[in-house]
C-alpha cells in the first residue's frame, strides 16, 4: 500500500456570522467521508486528518475524523496560505510536512487528507489534462504521488525547515 495525499475543499458554507456549514454541507462532508471509509481509510490504512480553523474547514474535518475514527489536527498553515500557483509537487510537500509536524508516525501506507479553501486548491491542483480544477464543495483531489519514497518525507522536511 502506498501513502496517499488528498486535498479537499470544505463542504458548502452556510451563511450565519461565520459561515459554518450549511446541512447540505454536512449531507456532503458525510458522503465523502463514506468514499474514503471504501477506501479503507480508518480500517484497513491510517489517516490523519489536517484542518484551517476556520469554522466550515474545521466543521469538515471533524466530520471526517469521526466518521473515520482518525485525528484531526488543526493548521493555521491551511487557511489560505499562498505558493503562488500551479505547483502539485509543492503543495504535496507542503502538507507531508505539516502532517509529519503534527504526526511523527506517518508511514507508507498513511492517508493524509488536507481540508483548505478553494483558492490553495485551485491554484495548485490540476487536472489530468493538466488545467488548473475549480474545487467543488468537499470534492477529494488527489495529489500525485507515484510511490513511497523516504527521501520525499527528508525533503518536505527540508524545504519548508524553519
Amino acid at each position: 500500500m502506498k501513502m496517499n495525499i488528498y486535498v479537499m475543499r470544505h463542504g458548502e458554507r452556510g451563511y450565519g456570522a461565520d459561515y459554518s456549514l450549511s446541512q447540505r454541507g454536512i449531507n456532503q462532508v458525510e458522503q465523502t467521508a463514506e468514499i474514503l471509509g471504501s477506501l479503507g481509510v480508518g480500517s484497513t490504512h491510517p489517516g490523519l486528518v489536517l484542518a484551517s480553523p476556520v469554522p466550515r474547514t474545521r466543521e469538515t474535518g471533524e466530520i471526517l475524523a469521526t466518521r473515520l475514527n482518525i485525528p484531526l489536527v488543526e493548521c493555521r498553515e491551511l487557511e489560505l496560505w499562498g505558493l503562488n500557483g500551479g505547483y502539485m509537487h509543492k503543495l504535496t510537500l507542503r502538507i507531508i510536512d505539516l502532517a509529519q509536524r503534527y504526526d511523527k508516525h506517518i508511514e507508507e501506507d498513511s492517508n493524509i487528507i488536507a481540508v483548505t479553501h478553494q483558492p490553495l486548491i485551485d491554484e495548485n491542483v490540476r487536472d489530468e489534462n493538466g488545467d488548473h480544477v475549480k474545487a467543488q464543495y468537499a470534492k477529494l483531489y488527489r495529489l500525485p504521488l507515484d510511490e513511497f519514497d523516504q527521501n520525499l518525507l527528508n525533503d518536505a522536511s527540508q524545504e519548508f525547515a524553519s
